[in-house]
């Protein structure tokens, strides 16, 4: 679901709770009958999910979050504002990933993780950031710090066989030859029919 899909539904269950469904033209809900019959903390959050709504169809994903945290901050029980502002981190980071701003993307997924902690989705994304620096670090020649972004990777997501994989070829390339074979025979456990790995076992 895109971020404008669950904020658009979230704001409208609040609205609905606050003052009854009010549609003008084409089923559109007018943006000065919006916020009657809501009491003072529910309009400040109703302007600050559709600014940021605004903010995140052109593209703008920091002055979206931004928007969301302070809606966050007016109604931190809502689980909807909650997803929204991890969806927008996600839309984010695949721009900061595809630039190679990879730190700056497992700081903004690591916020997002403090926010829902139980997020299998964005754990597993976040394991791909940080296998994918860990790519860029070892062809740079850093490769003791790649096999410790992977060794985090595997934490967030062990049942990545490309990512365990990796791990086992770089544990390989370093001398650890003990953990390169226990990384590649669990990888080829979840991914029996990788030539590859069945070779390195």
């Amino acid at each position: 679901m895109s971020i404008k899909t669950l904020l658009v539904v979230m704001l409208t269950l609040t609205l609905a709770a606050g003052c009854g469904k009010k549609e003008g033209p084409a089923g559109k809900t007018p943006a000065s009958k919006s916020i009657e019959g809501l009491n003072v903390k529910e309009v400040e959050v109703s302007q600050y999910v559709n600014q940021a709504i605004e903010q995140n169809d052109k593209g703008n994903y920091t002055e979206a979050l931004d928007l969301l945290k302070k809606a966050y901050e007016s109604d931190n029980a809502d689980e909807s504002i909650r997803k929204g502002i991890t969806t927008v981190y996600s839309n984010l980071c695949a721009v900061l990933v595809k630039s190679g701003e990879y730190e700056w993307a497992e700081r903004n997924l690591e916020e997002a993780l403090e926010l829902i902690p139980v997020n299998p989705d964005m754990e597993k994304k976040y394991a791909l950031v940080l296998a994918k620096h860990a790519q860029s670090e070892f062809g740079s020649g850093n490769r003791q710090n790649a096999v410790k972004l992977l060794e985090t990777a595997v934490i967030h997501d062990g049942s990545n066989a490309d990512i365990l994989g990796l791990l086992g070829d770089y544990y390989y390339k370093t001398d650890n030859n003990t953990g390169a074979i226990e990384c590649c025979e669990k990888a080829l456990a979840l991914n029996p029919a990788d030539y590859g790995l069945q070779k390195k076992t």
